[in-house]
């Protein structure tokens, strides 16, 4: 029935149906005056009314990043506002620091007169950047396939290992500790627990923490010295009390690889790369 409603000049009520994912919490709203319940048994989901979340229309160009796509829906950034609205808790997750994991986004479009209410596909992709006024929120997001990771992006040929920390073949819970906060401002934590590593054995390596919402937030050590590490930013509910874990980064050369991770067999880099430089002019042999 969709492609009916979808066709005629007068019959169709469409609505527009999002759907948000972050670490496995789903938020789901409709452009329609009233709740919308999508599916049946134990397939059905419930899609609440958000009077005035709206999206830009869908750009298909040959230019992946020209294809970005705008929703805006209503968010207050009085506190003491009398009556929120239902996005808004969603809304939070971006304030006041942008979550640690992707959110993900569909779009889709259902028929409200529809008997059946199919809801059909008409867009995916990922929360790229939010952006905040008195009343509203507007997220720009863009498709999947338009970010660089997935257009063959390959690793290079260096002496230093190009891989990603815990992406390498190294297990993350192999290393992290757990450490309780003595000292939280901004983005200067302070543990007797980062005191047990050599100064600087941190640098380049995350903590984690658990949110009171259930969302898990991860940020990249900059500085370690003694009982004290700086991050790359603030986090939200970071205090003195809260119990994180912390993971040791790595200097990504060949000697701490296999030292401390033990790890050679997946080192990224190339030690015995030649240091000279084959393209300045001079005759060097190899």
């Amino acid at each position: 029935m969709f492609e009916a409603f979808e066709t005629s000049r007068f019959l169709g009520r469409p609505v527009h149906l999002f759907l948000f994912t972050l670490q496995g919490n789903s938020y789901r709203f409709a452009s329609g005056a009233r709740d919308m319940t999508i599916g049946s048994g134990d397939g059905a989901r419930l899609y609440r009314s958000a009077a005035g979340i709206e999206r830009s229309a869908v750009n298909e160009t040959s230019e992946r990043s020209q294809n970005k796509l705008t929703i805006k829906m209503p968010f207050l950034l009085n506190p003491a506002a009398a009556e929120l609205p239902v996005t808004q808790e969603f809304g939070r997750i971006f304030r006041p620091f942008a979550p640690s994991g992707r959110v993900s986004v569909v779009c889709m479009k259902v028929h409200s007169n529809d008997p059946d209410l199919r809801a059909v596909i008409e867009w995916t992709g990922q929360v790229v950047s939010p952006r905040f006024t008195d009343t509203t929120l507007a997220l720009t997001c863009e498709r999947n396939n338009s970010r660089k990771g997935f257009r063959g992006n390959t690793g290079r040929f260096t002496r230093g290992c190009w891989k990603a920390l815990y992406q390498c073949g190294v297990a993350m819970s192999d290393h992290a500790v757990a450490a309780v906060l003595s000292y939280a401002g901004g983005a200067t934590l302070r543990s007797a627990a980062f005191a047990a590593f050599p100064a600087g054995r941190l640098e380049g390596g995350v903590v984690v923490w658990q949110r009171s919402n259930g969302l898990a937030e991860t940020r990249t050590i900059n500085s370690h010295a003694g009982d004290t590490i700086t991050l790359n930013y603030p986090g939200p509910e970071l205090a003195a009390g809260l119990a994180i874990t912390v993971a040791p980064g790595c200097a990504h050369t060949f000697a701490d690889c296999g030292s401390y991770f033990q790890n050679t067999p997946n080192y990224g880099g190339q030690p015995q790369l030649n240091v000279e430089n084959p393209f300045d002019g001079h005759r060097i042999s190899w």
